[in-house]
């Protein structure tokens, strides 16, 4: 595994995935897992996740940045991901500024994404 996916489950320990070898795999079975901790009350070990993110994010020269924006950050804003009891918004208080921005960033190019399918402008 990579040195994110490493820390990431050291953070909240205990996901189940086959995907060791395909980060990006393992990355939306941890975000399922994050996601049931967060349900579960387990809000300490969601931070620490979040806080590993931030870390990756405020290293300007870490290989792992797009895996923790495109791997992680998009994996947990996708509804898809998360099991009944949870939903992306519920995440939004864990984010660092940092995270934050990339977040927004997000939201705001698959708005645009959206919009330009169905040819109305975003509001």
């Amino acid at each position: 595994m990579n040195a994110l996916v490493d820390a990431l489950d050291r953070a909240c320990p205990g996901c189940s995935s086959d995907e060791t070898e395909l980060n990006y795999m393992w990355m939306g079975d941890f975000v399922r897992h994050v996601a049931d901790a967060h349900v579960a009350g387990r809000h300490a070990e969601v931070q620490a996740a979040f806080d590993v993110i931030e870390r990756v994010l405020a290293d300007k020269l870490s290989p792992d940045r797009n895996l923790a924006v495109a791997g992680f950050l998009e994996d947990m804003q996708n509804g898809n991901l998360h099991k009944s009891g949870s939903r992306p918004a519920d995440f939004v208080g864990y984010l660092g500024p940092l995270s934050r921005v990339s977040w927004d960033g997000l939201n705001g190019f698959w708005q645009m994404v959206e919009h330009s399918k169905t040819g109305r402008k975003p509001d």
